[in-house]
């Protein structure tokens, strides 16, 4: 499975087998409108880009290793609880969460 969106929740690869090292899919849409795509490298998830058609909130769980991704929106529509980002946007907008480079 390479999007899950249930109960407000995003997971992004939640259930892709161990040996697939790569996968990436494009424009999968999640609950409340939302547009998501992902990439996966080494098997580490890369990028994740949200495109909001409607707007409104999602939550999107942190697939990112601790501390080594960036988040690229134009409102700063993200907020980050935990293992979760908080997601709260206007219609149109686009959010980026890519990993940093070391």
């Amino acid at each position: 499975m390479l999007l899950q969106s249930e109960d407000g929740v995003i997971r992004i690869f939640p259930a892709v087998p161990s040996d697939w090292k790569y996968a990436a899919f494009d424009s999968l849409r999640a609950t409340g409108a939302f547009l998501v795509s992902a990439r996966m490298e080494e098997g580490r998830l890369i990028e994740v880009e949200i495109l909001a058609e409607k707007g409104g909130s999602a939550v999107l769980q942190n697939g990112f290793p601790e501390g080594r991704y960036r988040l690229v929106a134009e409102n700063k529509a993200a907020v980050r609880d935990k293992d979760e980002f908080h997601i709260e946007t206007k219609r149109g907008d686009r959010l980026r969460l890519k990993v940093k480079e070391p």
